[in-house]
């Protein structure tokens, strides 16, 4: 009864504290998210144009095909890239609010410049609209055929720069390109291109400069990019396919989903064709409600055996409930490749920090103790010289003595699990026993130059704490020195690891990328590397974010952490 009454005036006690800076904490994740936003729109490069090349290493899209214009249709869909930038816009008379409907980006920046310059989108409407007949003009009065090589040339560069006024971005450049279209076209014998040269002309003299200064506000609503990308499809219609779906001895299949049927009981498989039970990942015990997420999205199926509809969400579900939309290396889901790197890291960083506080705690109290002492000296020298050595040395000479034939092969020399005889299909404790000896260099790796930082920080602050009045009292009191440390020092002297504990949760997201690769650990630090050098920018972006939110979640943990251990402490100011 006292304990529950204890934690009732804690909760009293820390919860306002917790709503007032969770109340914070969600404007703060916005501002977060909004940079990474601004971030994504205004980085380089056309992100369809990545994406739709990265399906095309796999062969599923050639570069210059037909098919390729389609799927660059379809992936700019998905990626709502069709949609305004945000809820609304400022702007001036001049501009034009549907910009963001032309689909290569490219076009669409050059355009907004020549419009600010011009000052009327109606007069640079009308000259891209006479650029749409030209080339079809002039392979109708010049085949091929008819032509000899000098001419085939003039007609390759004619056409050249007719598809170059499409990203012309300031009049200048445009005079530069007109007038090289003009020597083109008299040596293919004077050809004139009447309608776009009146629609040039009329962009120079009739421009309205003044529109440029006039304000322009625009409102779109909720269906714009960044609704898209924060909250996915929350208030707008949901993108549901709905298929027809048919059996086949006892295999259920669509899209990339398979089922088999099997003791009336259904199970999900990955692998064609069925080779053993080991492929089985889910089991279902019904058909009339198969329902699960995968890839983002959300499937349902229902029906009997002989007749069966399946209905995808196909939607995009926002960044508040994981979808960081499609990585720009291999199309495929952000949420996807960061959630098993983020737990090798997590996992990895949680132990190594639980080993440093198991080692570096006890240290810094026993140097605190018998400060100037022997041990305190001693450790001092041991500790410092573990940490002037970096990190990557550490690891090469590790590799190198205990993950070596010629020394000791004691430990695997990378990787988080053996390929050749893990089984997904093994037990927990099966699984840990299989690669607990791949985390060991690691762990040591990571761990061996905290014990300096922490034990320094335990020590300092048992020294400021040991020379309190209370200390004195309980010592006066008769108490042992061991229950003086840990009862009244240790409590009261643990602040400043509380600090740095709290650091573990962005550092999940950050990784270690020189370990992680000497290691070959597939964790984020070498994840978010390796999205760098492929300017995979949704996955850095990805990084960012959740490091951003995790945090600001830490300094929450911390502060609660801080009134567990010192009652003093007020949160309420």
């Amino acid at each position: 009864m006292i304990e529950l009454e204890k934690i009732v005036r804690f909760v009293k006690r820390v919860g306002p504290y917790v709503f007032k800076r969770l109340l914070i904490f969600i404007p703060t994740l916005i501002i977060i998210s909004l940079l990474s936003f601004l971030i994504s729109t205004n980085a380089p490069g056309d992100p369809v144009a990545k994406i739709v090349t990265a399906m095309g290493q796999d062969g599923t899209a050639s570069q210059n095909s037909d098919a390729n214009e389609r799927t660059k249709q379809l992936v700019r869909k998905k990626l709502g890239l069709d949609k305004p930038i945000f809820y609304f816009s400022l702007g001036t008379a001049a501009d034009c609010d549907t910009l963001y409907r032309l689909p290569d980006k490219n076009i669409r920046e050059s355009a907004e410049k020549l419009t600010r310059e011009v000052g009327d989108w109606d007069l640079v409407s009308e000259f891209y609209n006479s650029l749409k007949t030209p080339v079809k003009q002039i392979e109708i009065s010049f085949p091929d055929s008819v032509l000899n090589q000098s001419q085939l040339n003039f007609k390759s560069q004619l056409i050249f720069y007719l598809n170059s006024l499409k990203e012309v971005a300031s009049v200048k450049e445009l005079d530069i390109k007109t007038k090289s279209i003009k020597e083109l076209c008299d040596s293919l014998g004077g050809f004139e291109l009447v309608q776009m040269e009146e629609a040039i002309n009329t962009l120079k003299t009739n421009g309205n400069s003044w529109k440029k200064y006039i304000p322009s506000l625009n409102w779109y609503g909720i269906d714009n990019q960044y609704h898209l990308w924060l909250l996915g499809d929350i208030g707008l219609d949901k993108n549901i396919d709905t298929l027809s779906v048919t059996m086949n001895n006892q295999v259920l299949s669509f899209d990339e989903f398979n089922f088999v049927k099997r003791d009336n009981l259904w199970y999900r498989f990955n692998t064609n064709p069925i080779t053993n039970d080991t492929i089985f990942e889910e089991s279902f015990h019904s058909l009339s409600q198969i329902e699960f997420y995968n890839n983002g999205r959300w499937i349902e199926v229902e029906g009997s055996d002989s007749e069966l509809t399946a209905y995808i969400d196909r939607g995009r579900k926002g960044v508040v409930r994981g979808d960081f939309g499609l990585s720009f290396e291999d199309g495929m889901y952000v949420r996807d490749k960061i959630w098993n790197s983020i737990s090798v890291s997590f996992w990895l960083i949680l132990c190594s920090v639980i080993l440093s506080y198991l080692v570096s705690v006890p240290v810094g109290i026993l140097a605190a103790s018998k400060k100037g002492g022997r041990f305190d000296r001693w450790s001092s020298v041991v500790l410092y010289s573990l940490y002037s050595l970096p990190s990557f040395f550490v690891a090469t000479i590790l590799l190198y003595t205990f993950a070596n034939p010629d020394f000791f092969a004691w430990f695997p020399e990378s990787g988080i699990y053996d390929p050749e005889t893990f089984d997904e299909n093994w037990s927990a404790w099966e699984k840990i026993k299989h690669q607990a000896p791949f985390f060991v260099l690691p762990l040591i790796a990571y761990t061996y130059s905290s014990f300096a930082f922490l034990s320094r920080i335990m020590r300092a602050g048992v020294i400021d704490v040991i020379e309190k009045d209370y200390v004195r009292t309980a010592r006066a009191k008769g108490l042992s020195e061991k229950r003086v440390l840990l009862k009244h020092v240790l409590r009261n002297s643990a602040i400043p690891i509380i600090t740095v504990f709290a650091n573990i949760f962005p550092a999940a997201v950050g990784g270690s990328v020189i370990l992680e690769s000497i290691f070959d650990i597939p964790g984020m630090g070498k994840v978010g590397y390796e999205a760098i050098l492929n300017l995979d920018y949704p996955m850095i972006l990805a990084v960012f974010t959740i490091s951003g939110g995790l945090t600001v979640f830490g300094y929450i943990v911390a502060d609660i952490l801080y009134a567990v251990v010192d009652p003093r402490i007020s949160l309420s100011k």
